[in-house]
């Protein structure tokens, strides 16, 4: 009994001498594979699982003069999925840092990534210490690590930016300054505008001293109103250099604030109505321009015609500039002749400024209506005959013409009472827009009709016109006939 309970443990033990050994064989393969356990694990499980970071300590010291300091952030666990690492500052009125979140994947999270840490001016002596993070709470419950920092205090300005832009109405804006540092002694500089036609200060000087060197002065910046049409236009308050028995503080120059003074003259131009209507035999009209206000460069006037063949401008360009821009510019529209009986046709002149002032360019184009006036009536003109036919075959000519230039072909039938007489040819004159006032000839040709009958008198006739142009379609021709003699031959 008691050998079989002796035996029963010693079973016992060896199956769970053999669990041991399996277990081991199996972590001594694993780590034969060369696989660190942690990364299999973390590959393996649940992307939940927190990631271990390591963050190196600073690299260098910020400052309150804005001087950067560096550290890093990696991982030792490769995480499951891409994983976005939160950096924050925990008083980012004494330091900020850039990049504020870094994304490792599988195959980047060995590799370090920088964050850039920037020292900011307070107004707090001792400069300041504040705390690092970085966290992976987005994701996993937790596992933040943290790193210290302090800045170097250093003499310099912390200067805000201007309040908004001022305007030539007098509307002002302000900006502050305060010293970063306390100095040992006053300290003092100039406050000037860099352009006082623009914009002016209403403080000359800044001073600090020992006890106000972290209390922010205000400078008053105001709009100065010219009779200029110049745009917005951007100047700087300058801040001179230091006067101050502090060595950290002295010769030191303060950066400038750039500010924008907005122009309250519109760019404008006026531009008269045509004196006129223009005619096609040459009658002008005109129209004037103006500028409204004085440019600051010149400013160029391109004028144009709609329709060159109804009207012409002279001068095709006018420059204003801030001496004559309040003189008026005459612009001469000179009707065109263009054979067409076209009745009245309107046009339109354009009046398009431009300048290196940007207003200028941005203006809508002026325009200037006008009408020139036809002097062209359309008109079928039959000729004279050139002659009588005669039975010995004589030919005689026809010259037809048009008044005007048509806008299609003009097809105009011919025909004879008595073709023993006389052939015809063509019997259907075609003019066309470019024989319109050249030789269209009808050709007569006398018959002999073997009778001794003596002269014969027959009568060439004109039809009404056709034409897709309306001025020529149905028109009668002018005269609507020609009596021509065919001469006997006396031999029959």
């Amino acid at each position: 009994m008691i050998f079989s309970k002796s035996k029963t443990i010693l079973s016992y033990r060896s199956h769970q001498n053999v669990k041991i050994l399996s277990m081991g064989l199996i972590i001594y393969f694993l780590n034969s594979c060369g696989t660190r356990q942690e990364e299999w694990k973390t590959s393996e499980s649940s992307p939940k699982l927190a990631p271990k970071m390591v963050l190196r300590t600073l690299s260098g010291t910020p400052s309150t003069a804005g001087d950067n300091a560096t550290f890093t952030v990696s991982l030792l666990t490769r995480p499951g999925e891409n994983m976005v690492i939160d950096v924050s500052s925990s008083d980012t009125t004494l330091g900020t840092v850039s990049p504020d979140n870094l994304t490792f994947s599988k195959d980047n999270y060995t590799t370090a990534q920088t964050v850039t840490v920037t020292g900011q001016c307070d107004n707090q002596s001792g400069g300041g210490s504040y705390t690092l993070t970085a966290s992976a709470a987005s994701y996993y419950s937790a596992d933040n690590q943290s790193i210290s920092a302090s800045n170097e205090e250093k003499a310099d300005f912390k200067i805000s930016s201007i309040s908004g832009n001022i305007t030539e109405t007098g509307d002002n804006a302000t900006f502050s300054v305060h010293l970063c540092m306390a100095p040992t002694s006053s300290v003092s500089f100039p406050v000037t505008s860099s352009d006082t036609t623009e914009g002016t200060v209403s403080t000359s000087t800044l001073s600090y001293s020992t006890s106000n060197w972290n209390t922010a002065q205000t400078v008053p910046v105001y709009g100065v109103d010219d009779t200029l049409s110049d745009d917005n236009q951007a100047f700087s308050v300058t801040l001179g250099s230091v006067t101050s028995s502090d060595a950290n503080y002295a010769g030191k120059n303060p950066d400038d604030v750039s500010v924008t003074n907005v122009d309250n003259e519109t760019a404008s131009i006026t531009v008269s109505a045509l004196s006129g209507n223009t005619t096609e035999m040459g009658g002008t009209a005109t129209f004037t321009v103006v500028l409204d206000s004085q440019p600051t460069s010149d400013v160029s006037i391109a004028v144009s015609s709609s329709d060159t063949s109804e009207a012409t401008i002279s001068p095709s360009s006018l420059t204003f500039d801030s001496s004559n821009y309040s003189t008026l510019q005459t612009v001469t529209v000179t009707g065109v002749d263009d054979f067409y009986d076209d009745d009245n046709v309107s046009y339109t002149i354009t009046v398009d400024p431009s300048s290196s002032i940007a207003s200028y360019n941005t203006m809508t184009s002026s325009t200037v209506t006008g009408s020139n006036i036809d002097n062209d009536t359309a008109a079928i003109t039959v000729g004279a005959k050139s002659g009588n036919t005669s039975e010995f075959g004589t030919t005689a000519t026809i010259n037809v013409t048009l008044a005007t230039i048509p806008t299609a072909n003009v097809s105009i039938v011919v025909t004879d009472n008595d073709s023993t007489e006389v052939s015809i040819t063509p019997t259907t004159l075609t003019i066309t827009p470019s024989t319109w006032n050249t030789t269209n000839q009808v050709t007569l040709t006398g018959q002999d009709d073997s009778d001794n009958d003596g002269n014969i008198t027959f009568r060439i006739s004109f039809d009404n016109a056709t034409s897709t142009d309306s001025k020529y379609n149905g028109m009668a021709p002018s005269p609507a006939y020609v009596d021509v003699i065919n001469v006997d031959d006396y031999e029959d």
